[in-house]
């Protein structure tokens, strides 16, 4: 049975974003490695080229779930950003005995 961790199939959109430029036009906002694979020009806060985080757990223990959700009465990791408002952006909340795991 192959099972993939929750953070191999994340994927973040590209937000729409402001240009820095004169007009301050409106855009797409992507790394400056993918603005430039589409033929753009990098210029300005591109978004970061980062790829993917490993979170390796050497001990770390929160209560199982409760009636199949996590952080909803106890302890929980959840990750987040002040930079996306899209729930899609985010891995879901993970719990439990998570000592030993990782994830990307």
């Amino acid at each position: 049975m192959g099972l993939f961790s929750l953070f191999n199939i994340v994927t973040f959109t590209n937000d729409a974003c402001i240009t820095t430029g004169a007009g301050n036009l409106g855009g797409t906002c992507f790394t400056s490695s993918e603005c430039n694979a589409k033929g753009g020009s990098a210029s300005g806060n591109c978004a970061a080229d980062l790829c993917q985080i490993r979170l390796d757990f050497d001990s770390l223990i929160t209560q199982d779930m409760t009636n199949g959700a996590c952080g909803t009465t106890a302890d929980a990791v959840r990750v987040s950003s002040p930079f996306s408002s899209s729930a899609n952006a985010f891995p879901p909340t993970i719990c439990g005995t998570l000592t030993g795991q990782h994830s990307k």
